[in-house]
């Protein structure tokens, strides 16, 4: 009963601080900004920025995309708390011309409070023909940084499909997303901002997991075990032995299949924060998002059609 208390009190306490955390989320994914002047032409930002310490920046940012009918030009891309670390931020752009095949974009920012930013990827999708374009950058935008001659402003051609397919590329891509997305542990503080999946619903998986394996144990040694192990005190360390694991492998048989079936309820659920690839316009200087897709650029993205179905830690989910 103890036990039971001190889970409900913690969970209690984490869902508060949780669903605070879940509606900054949704106040940011609710809508696209919008950057730059109007026109015909229809234009999506996706950038990655790192998740190692200190990988975030306050500084603006800026960009222009090169296309082989035509340019951009520069475009400032502002948003509600952008560029924090492990972010993936989205930005919509406007031109009068098309840009044709975009092959190239050139990326700077000013020098903010903290302007050291580790740019991971910029992904431009030509919202008039549903094609992606990709552009890994993976380097450090920063005075401070002599490996790139303490550069803020870098210039990136589209990567290849075979640099796509990299071995190392796609580990670190399947790392991120493991760690931030699929580890329903880990993924609690840092998840991906525009995930389906908010922070309380995988907490609540979490304690949904502790509560049904303490209660499959209990009816195990309540009911089905041997006396030896029945009349012991509830804190004694069981020693470890074959009857001990086989109670664990039973109790994992019953417990995971109704775990999994709500984490996949879970899953398949919409939240509020989508990732918003409709055409929409709110007509305030931002677009309206959509449901939230599966984000780009892990390794079955990249061997997929379109290169563009999920993304290093989903996902984004940067």
């Amino acid at each position: 009963m103890l036990t039971c208390a001190v889970c409900l009190v913690t969970y209690m306490v984490m869902a508060a601080i949780l669903h605070k955390l879940d509606q900054l989320d949704a106040s940011r994914g609710r809508a696209i900004p919008f950057c730059g002047q109007r026109g015909r032409f229809k234009y999506e930002i996706l950038v990655k920025t790192g998740w190692g310490r200190g990988s975030g920046t306050t500084a603006h940012v800026g960009i222009m995309l090169y296309g082989v009918d035509s340019r951009s030009g520069h475009r400032h891309l502002d948003g509600d708390r952008a560029f924090h670390r492990n972010s993936l931020d989205i930005f919509r752009i406007a031109t009068p011309h098309s840009l044709g095949s975009v092959w190239k974009i050139r990326v700077w920012h000013d020098k903010g409070l903290s302007p050291a930013w580790f740019l991971q990827h910029v992904i431009v999708r030509d919202l008039q023909t549903a094609h992606s374009t990709f552009f890994l950058v993976n380097d450090w935008l920063s005075v401070e940084t002599e490996a790139n001659g303490g550069l803020v402003e870098k210039e990136v051609l589209a990567a290849s499909h075979a640099a796509l397919l990299r071995f190392r590329r796609l580990l670190v891509a399947e790392l991120q997303c493991g760690f931030f997305d699929k580890h329903i542990w880990l993924s609690i503080w840092d998840r991906p901002p525009r995930s389906c999946f908010t922070r309380i619903q995988r907490a609540t998986c979490c304690v949904l997991l502790i509560c049904l394996f303490l209660g499959a144990n209990a009816v195990w040694y309540g009911a089905v075990g041997d006396s030896a192990y029945s009349t012991g005190h509830v804190s004694r360390l069981s020693p470890l032995s074959v009857d001990t694991v086989a109670v664990g492998l039973v109790s994992s048989v019953v417990v995971y299949p109704v775990y999994l079936a709500i984490l996949f309820l879970f899953w398949m659920s919409r939240s509020k924060v989508g990732w918003g690839w409709g055409p929409g316009s709110t007509g305030n200087g931002a677009w309206a998002s959509a449901p939230c897709p599966e984000p780009p650029l892990s390794s079955a993205a990249a061997r997929g059609k379109g290169v563009h179905q999920r993304l290093l830690g989903k996902g984004q989910h940067t």
